[in-house]
């Protein structure tokens, strides 16, 4: 009987720690900001602020929990080519002074990490939409400093179908 006891508490401790980061998380609709699909965000109200852009291009920034910052740019798409506007990002980030190297990349994004110095390592992600003639840029907030879990919970919500 003692061994069935902590069979199922071993089960249900690996159970817990286990569990997926987004079943902390909700849908949140991005219709009223402007943007026609939705993303999950965690369970914490999030702060919502729109704004335009310095180069014409409209702003959604989302601000939810501890470590979760996006930033959502989205203005008319100048190609269909998804690849070229991931082509893109995928050069502005390599520009960065403190870039250090890819830690994921996908057909529509990647994850990226910079490095200030040998102790202090900090991620980043950029993820590209096109839906009808809008082009979309989903990145973490840039005055953040994310862990490479924080960056990675991001760049999952934000995922498109």
């Amino acid at each position: 009987m003692k061994r069935l006891f902590l069979l199922a508490l071993l089960f249900l401790i690996v159970w817990a720690c286990a569990s997926d980061v987004t079943s902390k998380m909700k849908p949140l609709d991005l219709l009223p900001y402007g943007i026609p699909m939705s993303i999950k965000v965690p369970l914490d109200s999030p702060q919502i602020k729109t704004a335009d852009g310095f180069l014409g291009e409209k702003e959604v920034t989302i601000k939810a929990g501890e470590g979760f910052d996006l930033l959502i740019t989205y203005e008319p798409a100048k190609t269909s080519d998804i690849a070229k506007l991931k082509a893109e990002q995928l050069a502005n980030v390599k520009e960065i002074s403190t870039f250090s190297k890819m830690i994921k990349e996908e057909e529509k994004g990647f994850i990226y990490e910079t490095q200030i110095d040998s102790t202090y390592q900090f991620y980043g992600f950029r993820y590209v939409h096109l839906q009808g003639n809008q082009f979309y840029l989903f990145q973490s907030g840039l005055a953040g400093t994310f862990t490479l879990e924080q960056v990675q919970t991001m760049y999952d919500a934000v995922q498109q179908k």
